[in-house]
């Protein structure tokens, strides 16, 4: 609000004072409307991509509320791995942000995958799986071809981040790419053990759920293998978190499957690897 009641001396405006605050008032409406228009825009643009993100989701009947899931634990991971000298600046409210929006777009590309890969009840074969492999390099090209026409949009950049690592592996026997290391974003890290947390405690054609423990107990195993070790350290000291999102975001036929992780979440991390 720019308000101007009157001069210092008390005299009145003359015609050119008058006019300049004129300009003031035009080149501040003009701007508050593009930054306006902006966010619309990038509301907009979050909504569809999330929208896309969903549709190619709900295509697997099986994963039901899993993007919500990972979603969460990723912001779990991010928030305690914050709370480190190592990563206090680089994770701020932006990153926060970002990830927030990116992680939902992980899996956008499985919209290219047939349906008789995507919803098989059992193992792929070799040829297979390489077809569904696939749908990380589909999923950077729907990003890489948004952003193109938005550039600079921070969810997006981080998306493709995401998009592109989320299979990789820390000692680079992951894929598209086979990058290690620091070699791959914090972000795709992050959402890497997040989603398979996701896949090794829910019902899938392939397997029943795992319980909190044996879960955690596998994915300390891949410390230093899949898993960046610091992000395995923030795990270490949130994963009763993971015990509890997991429960509260469970999807409603696999409940009852859900909550037996309650019953197994005290398994001592020294057991678990």
């Amino acid at each position: 609000v720019l308000n101007i009641t009157d001069r210092y001396d008390g005299q009145s405006f003359d015609p050119l004072q008058l006019e300049f605050i004129d300009l003031i008032c035009n080149i501040s409406a003009s701007a508050i409307d593009v930054i306006q228009n902006r966010l619309a825009r990038e509301d907009a643009l979050n909504a569809m991509v999330g929208a896309l993100a969903n549709l190619a989701e709900h295509r697997d009947q099986t994963t039901g509320m899993h993007l919500d899931r990972v979603t969460q634990f990723a912001l779990v991971l991010a928030r305690e791995m914050r709370s480190s000298d190592r990563y206090r600046d680089q994770i701020d409210q932006t990153f926060f942000e970002s990830l927030e929006r990116a992680v939902p777009l992980h899996d956008i590309g499985k919209v290219a995958i047939p349906d008789r890969i995507l919803l098989k009840p059992g193992k792929l074969t070799d040829v297979e799986m390489a077809i569904m492999k696939t749908h990380v390099e589909v999923g950077a090209q729907t990003i890489r071809s948004v952003l193109d026409r938005c550039m600079g949009v921070p969810f997006l950049v981080m998306a493709l981040e995401v998009v592109q690592g989320h299979h990789e592996w820390h000692n680079g026997c992951g894929y598209p790419c086979g990058a290690k290391g620091q070699d791959f974003p914090l972000s795709a890290r992050i959402t890497a053990l997040a989603d398979v947390y996701d896949a090794l405690t829910t019902v899938r054609p392939y397997k029943d759920a795992f319980t909190h423990g044996k879960a955690t107990a596998i994915i300390m195993e891949g410390a230093g293998t899949q898993f960046d070790p610091d992000v395995i350290e923030a795990f270490k000291s949130c994963h009763e978190e993971f015990a509890r999102l997991a429960v509260e975001l469970a999807d409603d036929e696999v409940h009852a499957q859900s909550q037996a992780l309650v019953e197994h979440r005290d398994t001592p991390l020294a057991e678990a690897g």
